[in-house]
C-alpha cells in the first residue's frame, strides 16, 4: 500500500470492522502503523447531547476482540463521540495519519443534498487521501480472500483521464506517493497502472486522429510512471466514459480507481456533474480519492 499510517473508520455496519482481523496482512503490505476508529453518536437526555458510555464501551470491546492476536505496537483503537467528520479529522491529525479509509454506499446527488455525506465533508475539509471501500465488497469476501485483498489494496490502479485538471491532479498525487516510497527506500507497492481515456465521436474530425492524439498525450504520462519503475499501459478507445471505465476495471483486475477533486473549493465539484462524481457513486471497486486540500 502507498500509505504507511492509515486511519480505518467503521460504524460496524459498513464491513470495515472486519479489517481489524487483517492486521498481519496490512503489515506485510508495507503499513507501518494502523489506527482503527469508531464514532459513536451522542445520545440525547432532555434534549442535551451526552456521551453514550455504554455504546462506547461496546465499540471498544468489539474492536478489541477483532484485534486479539494482532501485534500491539503498530495498532491503536480509538472510540470517540461527535460528528463523524469532525472526529475523523481530529483523530487523523492526532495520530498523523496519511490516509483515511472509509466505507462508501452508493448515493444519488439528491440524497447527498438532502442528508449530507461524511465523504463529502472529508473531501472538502480533509488534507489526506481517502480510500473508499464498498460495504458490498467487504461483506462478500471470505477471510482468506480479504487477507489477500488487504495485502494489495492499491497494487494495480486505474486512472481515468479526460485531459482535465482532475485527472492531472490525480496523476500528480499518485506519482508523488510512489516517489515518496522510493525516497524512503521502501518497496513500491503500486505495480501497474492503466491510463484510461474514453473518446466520444466528434463531428467532422476523424476518430483515428483523435485517438492518436490522446494516446500521444497519455504516452508522456506513461513515461513518468515508467521512470519510477511502475508498469503503465495506455488505454484509449471510442465510447462512453463510465461504461468503458467499469469494463476496463473488471477486465484488467484493477485494485482501485484513482480520482481527485477538480477544484480547491470542493463544493464546486458537486455543483456541476462530472466524471469523478459518477465514479464515486457507481463504482463497486475501491476508489482512491485525493480531496481538494490533499
Amino acid at each position: 500500500m502507498v500509505f504507511e499510517r492509515p486511519l480505518i473508520c467503521t460504524d460496524f455496519g459498513d464491513g470495515l470492522d472486519r479489517l481489524a482481523r487483517m492486521v498481519p496482512s496490512f503489515l506485510s503490505g508495507g503499513i507501518q502503523e494502523l489506527v482503527f476508529l469508531s464514532v459513536v453518536p451522542y445520545r440525547l437526555e432532555r434534549d442535551i447531547p451526552r456521551e453514550d458510555t455504554e455504546a462506547i464501551a461496546a465499540a471498544q470491546q468489539r474492536l478489541g476482540q477483532a484485534l486479539q492476536g494482532a501485534p500491539h505496537g503498530p495498532v491503536t483503537v480509538a472510540v470517540r463521540s461527535g460528528r463523524p467528520e469532525d472526529v475523523i479529522l481530529a483523530v487523523a491529525a492526532e495520530f498523523r495519519c496519511d490516509a483515511v479509509v472509509v466505507g462508501g454506499a452508493s448515493h444519488s446527488l439528491l440524497e447527498e443534498k438532502l442528508f449530507g455525506s461524511t465523504a463529502i465533508a472529508l473531501g472538502q475539509r480533509g488534507t489526506v487521501p481517502l480510500l473508499i471501500l464498498r460495504p458490498q465488497l467487504l461483506s462478500a469476501l471470505t477471510l482468506e480472500e480479504l487477507d489477500l485483498r488487504c495485502r494489495h489494496l492499491v497494487r494495480q490502479v486505474l486512472v481515468p483521464h479526460n485531459g482535465g485538471p482532475s485527472a492531472e491532479r490525480a496523476t500528480a498525487r499518485l506519482l508523488a506517493l510512489i516517489q515518496r516510497q522510493r525516497d524512503r527506500g521502501l518497496p513500491v507497492t503500486v505495480e501497474r497502472c492503466w491510463l484510461y481515456q474514453a473518446v466520444e465521436e466528434i463531428r467532422n474530425l476523424p476518430m483515428e486522429s483523435v485517438l492518436a492524439e490522446h494516446r500521444d498525450r497519455l504516452g508522456r504520462v506513461q513515461d513518468q510512471f515508467a521512470a519510477l519503475g511502475v508498469a503503465a499501459e495506455v488505454l484509449v478507445e471510442p465510447g462512453s466514459f463510465l461504461p468503458g471505465l467499469m469494463a476496463v476495471a473488471q477486465e484488467y483486475d484493477v485494485s482501485a480507481i484513482v480520482i481527485a477533486s477538480r477544484h480547491r473549493n470542493f463544493f464546486l465539484d458537486w455543483s456541476v456533474p462530472n466524471s469523478g462524481q459518477r465514479v464515486l457513486r457507481r463504482s463497486l471497486h475501491p476508489v482512491l480519492f485525493f480531496p481538494s486540500r490533499a
